[in-house]
């Protein structure tokens, strides 16, 4: 290779060299960001902003102005059109505490594009849905209290597939009570309907599912009657059929036992138990042997638990004494009979083909004579 061929492959390798370096530190151009909403004043046009439902104190924002509803839940702005329309409306107050436990949040804007007009008057709405604080009371089928601590958890389930529990020891929550749907007339605020579904007492439920209904805009205390039934125990023993034992064990589904005691005829009262299944054990007295008894529980009723008491004990052990003595001395007896000597048993007579045989006076047959 020539010289002149290695000059020219250095020029242009440097060339390549100056071309890359220069790519590289290019600087790079960022997209710009959106531009900010820019709103032009329209005196010639009306525009008001209401809440739905009507909501006083909603503070919010239009082209850097700033608006408050008042008592009516509306309020009259500046005259503008935007081109971006809901881009420009901003709310300052999400949440407002309307007072008496009712919280209003705002949801969304509805008549935005109203705003992106040149022409016209009209209003722009802004949704709000509401929280409404309620207070669970709880009775008997009798009306009568009943402590809150005597029930576990409650479960509440909303129109909207909603479930809200209510933990043990606590009878107020707050619950999301209404929504705002769009129908061919225009906005509407709509109650949202709550159900009680479930009211735990030791492992059963004590209401119907569904059965009290409600809405928290409607009704901030809620009565929840309870079914809650007295079942009168007997205890009677299985032989005799008397009164025995001082004390019965009942034992809920969820495993919980409480002990009642029975007076002096055996009987005593299981007060407050919701629909469901037990087991119930007698105990105490004479009783020797005691068993858990299922019992279902759907009303008022009574149940009879029967037990083993001493005095079945006594009387068993009695007749299975006597029956073992019957059957040693039928034993004897048949042992006794079998060990006697048999008795020789006398052949019976001849018969004679034509008769009977004559004997003669010695006592043979005249055949046995003349051979």
């Amino acid at each position: 290779m020539s010289v002149r061929s290695i000059f020219h492959v250095l020029l242009v390798g440097a060339g390549l060299i100056l071309t890359i370096s220069a790519t590289s530190l290019a600087p790079v151009v960022a997209a710009s960001g959106a531009p900010a909403v820019e709103c032009v004043p329209n005196p010639a046009r009306s525009l008001v902003v209401a809440t739905v439902p009507r909501v006083q104190g909603f503070a919010f924002q239009v082209d850097e102005r700033r608006y408050r509803t008042g008592r009516s839940g509306t309020v009259r702005i500046e005259p503008v059109t935007c081109p971006e329309g809901v881009e420009a409306l901003a709310p300052i107050t999400e949440k407002i505490d309307q007072g008496n436990g009712t919280t209003a949040t705002f949801d969304a804007w509805y008549g935005s594009e109203l705003i992106e007009r040149e022409r016209g008057d009209g209003t722009l709405y802004a949704a709000f849905s509401q929280d409404v604080q309620v207070d669970l009371k709880l009775v008997d089928l009798a009306d009568r209290p009943v402590a809150r601590d005597a029930v576990g958890t409650i479960v509440i389930k909303g129109s909207t597939g909603a479930l809200e529990e209510l933990k043990p020891g606590d009878s107020t929550l707050t619950l999301h009570a209404s929504r705002v749907v769009r129908f061919s007339n225009g906005l509407v605020s709509k109650d949202i309907l709550w159900s009680v579904q479930s009211a735990d007492v030791e492992g059963n439920t004590a209401v119907n599912r569904g059965q009290v209904r409600f809405e928290p805009r409607k009704t901030r205390s809620v009565t929840v009657p309870l079914m809650l039934f007295t079942l009168r125990v007997a205890v009677r023993d299985v032989i005799l059929r008397r009164s025995v034992g001082d004390r019965v064990v009942v034992v809920s589904p969820d495993g919980s036992k409480r002990g009642v005691r029975l007076d002096s005829e055996a009987s005593g009262e299981v007060a407050a138990l919701a629909r469901g299944h037990y087991l119930l054990r007698a105990s105490g007295g004479s009783i020797a042997m005691g068993f858990e008894q299922p019992v279902a529980v759907s009303r008022p009723q009574e149940a009879e638990l029967t037990v083993i008491s001493r005095a079945d004990l006594i009387i068993a052990g009695g007749a299975v004494f006597s029956v073992a003595i019957g059957l040693l001395v039928v034993g004897w007896r048949l042992r006794g009979r079998a060990g006697r000597p048999k008795q020789p048993v006398a052949p019976l007579p001849e018969e004679h083909p034509e008769g009977p045989a004559v004997r003669d006076e010695t006592g043979r047959s005249p055949e046995k004579a003349t051979t």
